[in-house]
């Protein structure tokens, strides 16, 4: 059990740590269920690919 707890709340942190170091421009995508693909290209531009529209 205290295993199980343990690699719960590591995952939480691990979430928290990755929202933080990508920032609100690509996070925001993290949240929608339609989200497919996040793609960031060396010139700072991001692809977004959902299952129900065309790239953003």
């Amino acid at each position: 059990m205290a295993n199980s707890q343990n690699n719960t709340e590591g995952r939480a942190r691990s979430s928290r740590m990755l929202r933080t170091a990508l920032g609100p421009a690509i996070t925001r995508f993290l949240d929608d269920p339609a989200i497919v693909e996040v793609m960031l290209n060396p010139d700072g531009r991001i692809w977004v690919e959902a299952f129900s529209r065309a790239p953003l």
